[in-house]
């Protein structure tokens, strides 16, 4: 091995494999059954370029080598999501502040504040997010969290923010997406969650068409795995509940295959149930 990133294919017989996967997994190194899964796999890190936020990060736009992809707006994904029964959380849209301050009455906690532009995919990054703001505080962190993004991203066009209630407490995050590449198809993301999830790169990748089996499969190989599974006594989270959504996520990607990526992140898994409390639909 290298040190420069390795990816294993490993065809030792089943009990083998398992013992050894689970060795490579815990080193960070992903390992696939067959030679012809472990390529499309590794094809799909080649396949999209990371973009920093900044002026105009329109994603997909200005690009000589493909079509200007769209980010759904909140609303819309949060329609789609739940017309496949996925528990997304209620994202309302505000203009301005007053707006954003009469819809934060409406709500019975503490809200999230998200600001909404075609040109800001990556919103943390950006200032664009603010969180557990009570109702007398919105007015304040609209303003600052508008002054901020002024200054992070002076180009973007701002159409206003969401509000969303805050979720319960007592879950663990995890990250879903799905990405598509023009020659191998579809590929399923799970991981640990949250705006961490780039840095503990804990992650499993899948190529769809799969089922709750090879979902169920891709829970079990993450580092972090004992965390769902209840560790130190702790309750385990609703994996069956998690896998549910797995397989609706992976329904969507088959039914719209104008969808370039779909970024579930995150999703909160609960001793009964989970909650998508942030979601980002690229489409053609």
């Amino acid at each position: 091995m290298t040190g420069k990133g390795e990816l294993i294919v490993f065809c030792g017989g089943a009990e083998v494999e398992r013992e050894e996967a689970l060795k490579m997994h815990e080193k960070g190194i992903p390992v696939y059954p067959t030679p012809e899964r472990g390529v499309r796999a590794l094809a799909q890190f080649f396949a999209h370029d990371e973009r920093k936020p900044g002026a105009a990060e329109a994603h997909g736009g200005a690009d000589d080598e493909g079509p200007r992809l769209r980010l759904m707006p909140a609303p819309a994904a949060v329609r789609l999501l739940r017309s496949y029964r996925i528990p997304a959380v209620t994202a309302a849209p505000a203009k301005g502040a007053a707006e954003a301050v009469r819809l934060a009455r409406r709500f019975t906690r503490p809200v999230a504040l998200k600001v909404v532009s075609p040109d800001i995919s990556h919103k943390t990054d950006v200032g664009g997010v603010v969180l557990g703001v009570e109702p007398p505080g919105v007015k304040r962190a609209w303003e600052a969290m508008m002054a901020t993004i002024r200054k992070k991203a002076p180009g973007a066009r701002i159409e206003g923010a969401t509000l969303s209630p805050m979720a319960k407490p007592g879950g663990v995050e995890v990250i879903l997406g799905v990405a598509r590449d023009p020659q191998y198809g579809a590929t399923m993301l799970f991981g640990l969650g949250g705006i961490f999830a780039e840095i503990y790169k804990d992650v499993q990748l899948c190529l769809l068409p799969a089922g709750p089996g090879e979902f169920e499969r891709m829970i079990a190989g993450i580092r972090g795995y004992p965390i769902l599974a209840g560790a130190r006594g702790r309750a385990p989270k609703d994996v069956a509940a998690l896998v549910d959504v797995m397989s609706k996520l992976a329904k969507i990607a088959e039914d719209y295959p104008g969808f370039d990526q779909i970024d579930l992140n995150p999703v909160i898994v609960y001793d009964k149930g989970v909650s998508v409390v942030d979601y980002r639909i690229l489409h053609k």
